[in-house]
């Protein structure tokens, strides 16, 4: 664990209802997801919460599967965004 996790807190990452299209070597996924983090530190009692769609790009390699790119589209957030930064 970093300084950083301390001062953040423990967070929640709820995803569900996937969707995925392969085309050959590449593929796309939608994933929506709901996401709570609850404040440390300075930040403690605090939390920020939003929710969204993951919209990742994949590639097919030797290895397997790679994430190439990754788009989170937030639709809604509540709470205080600064539970995010360094406290």
């Amino acid at each position: 664990m970093t300084d950083d996790d301390r001062r953040r807190g423990p967070s929640q990452h709820l995803l569900g209802n996937h969707r995925v299209e392969i085309d050959g070597d590449r593929a796309r996924s939608l994933t929506y997801a709901r996401v709570y983090h609850q404040g440390a530190g300075a930040h403690e009692g605090r939390f920020y919460e939003c929710f969204g769609e993951y919209d990742d790009h994949w590639e097919r390699t030797p290895e397997g599967w790679l994430l190439a790119s990754r788009v989170f589209d937030m639709t809604m957030a509540v709470g205080d965004f600064g539970v995010l930064q360094p406290g």
